[in-house]
């Protein structure tokens, strides 16, 4: 006898069965999500990109990889792709400063420098000079750095403080120097002084000594030059960041990048501005925290220039922590934080 079938029953049952395809279908796709990392190409992602405005920023580098909120993407977007920067325009109008920044998504490969966050604060792993030996600009390799403000109060370290009031004592009061006929402050030798005042910390708390550790008058190379940061490295004291580029308008800021960061008796900042240094627009300074509160200002005037915890070769760092006027100028900047072992 022929069967029968129902058109009804039929219709049922195919849509039982494309429910259950479709379930087994996304079970298999969400495990696929969850065992394979680099599988971003192979199974039908549509590629978009993402620009975007906003206040003006600087640091963010083309092809560095940009986290953003992935939740509105469909499931398995974030595991298998991510954003990277193709574009940066920056703006200036009416002393307004505007950053866009161009992304595009792509298939996640090998670990490219992330920016998660804070745009600043971050290491120098591979060493930057304005030019190498054949004149071109060196790359600079960028990560976190949370190191940089994990370092204790200065209210604990007393060897490092009277190491820091010995030297800079010493190197204001006693050491002869290139620039000067006598001992004093002066204008212009900022790198040298810094670094002088740097250059016995360490014999000064191996030794626990309870004067000065003499010496003469060592020369390191200027504020923007790799030899002077190199001959810091080599005090053996500093754990070197290379922090990020800003504007002089960021580092003027009281909420910018230097104010934001945790310092301590004997750590030095250096910046320049690769633009146009030369012999300005570059300066290297050493904190001394309450240690000097009078000192010369730009003009040479003695004590016109109250403390700002930083010193140079003027005691009060000119009365600034960062010594030039706020603009759109573009500075490098690099930490030498004292290392851990000399935080006593």
């Amino acid at each position: 006898m022929p069967g029968s079938f129902l058109d009804s029953r039929i219709t049922e049952n195919l849509k039982v069965a494309t429910e259950y395809f479709q379930a087994m279908m996304s079970n298999s796709e969400k495990n696929a999500f969850n065992k394979i990392k680099n599988s971003g190409g192979s199974i039908g992602f549509i590629p978009f990109k993402i620009n975007f405005t906003m206040d003006g920023l600087s640091g963010i580098k083309i092809y560095n990889e940009l986290i953003l909120d992935t939740s509105f993407l469909p499931l398995g977007y974030s595991k298998t792709l991510k954003f990277i920067v193709t574009g940066i325009d920056h703006k200036l109008s009416k002393n307004d400063w505007e950053t866009t920044i161009n992304t595009t998504l792509i298939p996640i490969t090998d670990d490219v420098p992330k920016i998660t966050g804070s745009l600043i604060y971050q290491p120098q792993k591979e060493e930057d000079t304005r030019n190498n030996d054949d004149g071109t600009n060196p790359q600079e390799t960028e990560g976190d750095i949370t190191g940089l403000n994990n370092h204790p109060s200065v209210s604990s370290t007393p060897l490092l403080k009277k190491a820091v009031l010995d030297q800079s004592t010493y190197t204001f009061n006693s050491l002869q120097t290139p620039s000067r006929v006598g001992p004093g402050e002066v204008t212009g030798s900022c790198a040298g002084y810094s670094f002088n005042i740097a250059f016995k910390l360490k014999s000064h708390i191996d030794s626990n000594s309870n004067t000065a550790v003499t010496f003469t008058y060592t020369r390191s190379g200027n504020a923007d030059q790799n030899d002077h940061r190199t001959a810091i490295k080599n005090l053996g004291i500093y754990d070197e960041y290379y922090m990020g580029q800003f504007t002089a308008k960021e580092l003027k800021s009281p909420t910018g990048p230097i104010n934001s960061a945790t310092w301590n008796y004997g750590d030095i900042l250096n910046y320049y501005a690769p633009c146009c240094s030369g012999k300005k627009n570059m300066h290297t300074q050493i904190y001394t925290g309450d240690i000097w509160n009078k000192g010369i200002n730009g003009k040479n005037v003695p004590n016109a220039a109250n403390n700002s915890g930083w010193t140079t070769s003027g005691k009060t760092n000119y009365g600034a922590y960062f010594v030039y006027a706020s603009s759109s100028m573009v500075f490098k900047v690099y930490a030498y934080k004292i290392k851990t072992l000399y935080l006593k």
